[in-house]
Parts: structure tokens; C-alpha cells; sequence
């Protein structure tokens, strides 16, 4: 049972599979969480945080990626209901709000330190 209903999270994630890399793993996921094909996106490798002591006890490691899209794909997204809800667009300070430490609404509770870190490597790559 998930313990993430009702909450928001990264836009696409999951393991990476015996054998996969991160680059693989990403491109699998977003597939099947989003229906999306590797010719819609070209995820960017920012970091990999790794965390040895992950809420459920064991280390984990994460591969951030971003990559930029239409604001139209949302049109043609094919949701994989068990894993995705609702996708919306965020302005980039509703997202810091969301992701701030304080906050208790929506964000998946154990992932807050991972967007803050989210947010602090991708400042290279938005304006503010």
C-alpha cells in the first residue's frame, strides 16, 4: 500500500532495475508513469544524492535529471493511474513554497530535503 497518497513528488520516479543506469532508468520511468517517449524528452544528469540512511532504513541512491518540454505535453501524457494522479504546471516559487522544510502540505514528507537539493542544482538553469 503507498504511503504517498494524496501528495505530490517528482513528475517521474523510481528504481533503477538490475543492470539499468540512471540515463536508462529515467527514460524507462518517465514511459511508464507518463507515457512519454525517448523523441519527447532528453533528460539532463544534474546530481546523484545518495542517502545512507533513507527513511525506509536502507541507503538510497538518487539521480536527478531535468529536462525541458512544451508546456503542451501535458496533452498527450497517458497517466499511469497507480503510479500518477494529476500532472499540473508549478511557477518555480510555488514549488519552493511547496518544498519548503515548514510546509506539511502535499510533498512527500521524506523527500523535502531531496527538492531542496533539487532546487539548489538546477539554479544554474532558471532564471528568477
Amino acid at each position: 500500500m503507498s504511503t504517498d497518497a494524496g501528495v505530490w513528488g517528482p513528475p517521474v520516479s523510481g528504481k533503477v532495475d538490475k543492470g539499468e543506469t540512471f540515463n536508462v532508468a529515467v527514460l524507462r520511468e518517465a514511459h511508464e508513469e507518463l507515457g512519454l517517449t525517448t523523441a519527447e524528452i532528453s533528460p539532463i544528469f544534474l546530481h546523484k544524492e545518495i542517502y545512507a540512511n533513507h527513511s525506509d532504513g536502507r541507503k538510497r541512491e538518487f539521480g536527478l535529471f531535468y529536462s525541458i518540454v512544451p508546456s503542451n505535453i501535458t496533452e498527450r501524457l497517458k497517466l499511469e493511474s497507480n503510479e500518477v494522479a494529476e500532472v499540473r504546471w508549478f511557477k518555480k516559487e510555488e514549488v519552493k513554497q511547496l518544498a519548503d522544510a515548514q510546509s506539511n502540505c502535499l510533498i512527500i514528507s521524506t523527500a523535502k530535503e531531496l527538492w531542496q537539493s533539487i532546487f539548489l542544482h538546477l539554479q544554474p538553469f532558471t532564471a528568477t
